[in-house]
């Protein structure tokens, strides 16, 4: 916390020691670097980034790692904690769209429980159907048959 009082947070971005082993290279200064939000969703980011060297990215965006991915022109990328609460990316030169998705594991795997239950419930009500509708023409075999 220290760290960030007297700093300039327009060209200089502090990470946490436990943090740097995400950043493979120093950014280098780019006066030309552009970055640009161009769909803000509730749980999907999408920018894009034109750069002549290596950048390291702050995002306005909460820093919260749970369910948070990142990708740098469809590979992944690690989300850096910034300036103790901000989202940062190491993205290297060139033009590239970066994407942040919330895809948490617990919602996932709900969702794809939820699909096999319908599917096992859809079967279960089609199953009743054919039998109630077999039974009703049982029912009216018999009946024709005995008057």
């Amino acid at each position: 916390m220290a760290a960030l009082s007297g700093f300039n947070p327009k060209d200089t971005a502090i990470v946490q020691e436990m943090y740097k082993a995400s950043i493979p290279f120093m950014p280098v200064p780019d006066s030309t670097a552009t970055i640009q939000l161009t769909k803000n969703d509730n749980d999907y980011l999408s920018y894009d980034f034109n750069a002549a060297s290596n950048q390291f990215a702050v995002l306005s965006e909460v820093y919260y790692e749970p369910g948070w991915n990142a990708t740098i022109d469809g590979k992944p990328a690690p989300i850096v904690k910034t300036d103790y609460i901000l989202r940062g990316l190491a993205v290297p030169a060139g033009k590239h769209t970066i994407e942040l998705k919330f895809e948490p594991p617990a919602y996932e795997k709900g969702k794809k429980l939820t699909s096999v239950f319908n599917i096992v419930l859809a079967l279960l009500i089609i199953a009743g159907i054919f039998m109630e509708w077999r039974n009703s023409r049982k029912r009216g075999a018999v009946a024709v048959g005995n008057s």
